[in-house]
């Protein structure tokens, strides 16, 4: 009996505490519910008052690659300005990137080139040797989905 007392009293401090806590703070991963890991590239921000679908790809990988030809096609589309796409590529050739930028005709502002590759800390971070996808996030970095499809957009953003 005198053991229940000490942790129904600890019970009790906990959650006073817990309902004091005002501000939630996110872990770092990339599923769902997370922060996603910080991206330091030149040219890379999210989107301020709004989301970001960052697409990662490389010219190398037919399945990557079309998906960030049909998104980027789909985020023009949809035109809102409450979403933006950036895709980033790991070609490790530069030449490699801007030929297939011009080839598949995507705005080249929105086309991030990271040159180093797999070697990338972006790779390593968002686990990419699995394979590429995309997320979308919100303006605090927070993952909403991922492997978002064209057709999914607007229904996730309920547009």
């Amino acid at each position: 009996m005198r053991y229940l007392k000490i942790i129904s009293f600890f019970v009790v401090i906990m959650l006073i505490m817990g309902l004091g806590t005002k501000e939630i703070k996110y872990t770092e991963g990339i599923k769902p519910g997370y922060l996603a890991p910080k991206i330091n590239l030149q040219g890379f921000s999210l989107h301020d008052d709004g989301y970001t679908l960052i697409q990662f790809w490389a010219a190398y990988n037919a399945q990557s690659r079309w998906t960030n030809v049909c998104l980027s096609n789909e985020i023009s589309r949809i035109n809102n300005s409450k979403l933006r796409m950036v895709s980033i590529a790991f070609d490790a050739r530069e030449s490699i990137f801007e030929e297939t930028i011009k080839a598949d005709k995507l705005d080249s502002l929105s086309q991030l080139h990271d040159i180093s590759g797999t070697n990338s800390e972006i790779y390593k971070k968002f686990q990419l040797k699995k394979g590429f996808y995309n997320v979308l996030v919100d303006s605090q970095g927070v993952i909403v989905a991922r492997d978002v499809q064209p057709g999914e957009i607007a229904e996730l953003l309920h547009l």
